[in-house]
């Protein structure tokens, strides 16, 4: 017995003879952000539709989703974004229970003095894991057809189109044009769309969720990164996030012509 306390005691004086290792905690990684602007030269106010549901689910709430898109558009610089229940309250006056053709969309857009508007349907939910969010998402400019969104450039068949004069061949960068005649953005006409599926069992789809995943996770959670295919409303937040990334980057190809 006197043995093994000796034997004991020696190896925890050996044990606290050893250097200590330093168990540093994993630091996040940095935030991976997209930086979103407006593609627009000059101030710009959006109106933002209540959410169609045109997936045959029922189980998310189109009005939530409505609130989410309105977040990330928020977050696009240069942007005036007016809140939901602006839309909700113009759509009562005007008695109009949902957006049922373009033209009603240019016609809210125009009672709300907004420039443009921003209509948006869900065409695929299943928030089972892995979670499927299929959207589309349009712009469409009030009836007044506001001059910020007239391209800075037009190509020739453009041109043509609104009645300016054809461009040299020998000049390959086109020159500014003044503001449109007014059948150069047609009424009832989206200016620009957007389109796309978000199935999470997809690599590409999972790729940009974990940029998108950067620098928002909370890493004390034990889910960390998988929170966002665990919970169907954060994975909206992705999607939306993504949608408004595609729309601007259709806009500013369209106003730049590159």
């Amino acid at each position: 017995m006197q043995s093994a306390r000796r034997l004991l005691f020696a190896i925890t004086l050996a044990l606290l003879a050893l250097p200590l290792v330093a168990c540093d905690t994993p630091k996040p990684p940095p935030p991976r952000e997209y930086i979103l602007t407006s593609p627009y030269r000059g101030a710009c106010t959006l109106a933002v539709a209540p959410v169609i549901n045109q997936s045959g689910s029922r189980e998310f709430d189109p009005l939530a989703v409505s609130d989410t898109l309105f977040a990330q558009l928020q977050l696009v610089d240069g942007l005036t974004v007016l809140p939901i229940n602006k839309t909700l309250a113009a759509m009562q006056r005007l008695h109009m229970h949902s957006i049922e053709s373009p033209q009603a969309a240019q016609q809210l857009a125009q009672a709300m003095g907004a420039d443009a508007i921003v209509v948006a349907a869900v065409t695929a939910y299943d928030p089972y894991r892995p979670p499927t969010v299929g959207m589309v998402i349009q712009l469409y400019t009030a009836q007044s057809m506001a001059p910020v969104f007239t391209p800075a450039y037009v190509s020739e068949p453009v041109a043509r189109q609104i009645g300016g004069n054809p461009l040299p061949n020998s000049d390959p960068t086109p020159p500014p044009i003044s503001a449109p005649a007014p059948d150069a953005l047609l009424v009832g006409q989206p200016v620009a769309q957007a389109a796309a599926m978000f199935p999470a069992n997809n690599q590409t789809v999972l790729i940009e969720l974990r940029e998108f995943a950067r620098g928002r996770t909370n890493y004390e959670s034990a889910l960390q990164e998988e929170q966002y295919l665990a919970d169907s409303e954060a994975y909206m937040q992705f999607v939306c996030h993504a949608m408004v990334r595609r729309l601007i980057q259709v806009e500013r190809t369209r106003m730049t012509g590159r």
